[in-house]
């Protein structure tokens, strides 16, 4: 089975905002968003420190509960895989599937005979 994520073209990637907390207890990050918005499923990337890592936003919760969304202003807890530090900068990966074209079909006319 092929990788979805292989499936993917990176369009444009955004500054979204940095990290402000780090528990490596839970796995979670603290991220304040700069500008724009954030939603769950969105991809990521988080640089910084000498560390960069790309993945999924599978959850994000504000003030203890779950919320779908966080725009700019606000300071979101999302699970990462791996450890992150204080001032790791986060970005929003635009990405979209490649098109796909259907075989190109000959003029009907060569499938015309006389």
């Amino acid at each position: 089975m092929k990788d979805q994520a292989a499936e993917l073209w990176l369009v444009r990637e955004k500054r979204l905002g940095m990290v402000r907390d780090y528990d490596p207890a839970l796995h979670s990050a603290a991220v304040r968003i700069e500008r724009g918005a954030l939603h769950e499923g969105d991809r990521i990337r988080i640089v910084g420190h000498g560390h960069e890592l790309v993945e999924p936003v599978r959850n994000l919760e504000m003030r203890g509960g779950e919320v779908l969304e966080a725009r700019h202003g606000q300071t979101v807890g999302l699970l990462v895989d791996y450890p992150v530090e204080k001032e790791d900068e986060v970005f929003l990966l635009e990405t979209r599937a490649p098109e796909r074209r259907a075989a190109a079909r000959p003029p009907s006319s060569w499938w015309s005979f006389p």
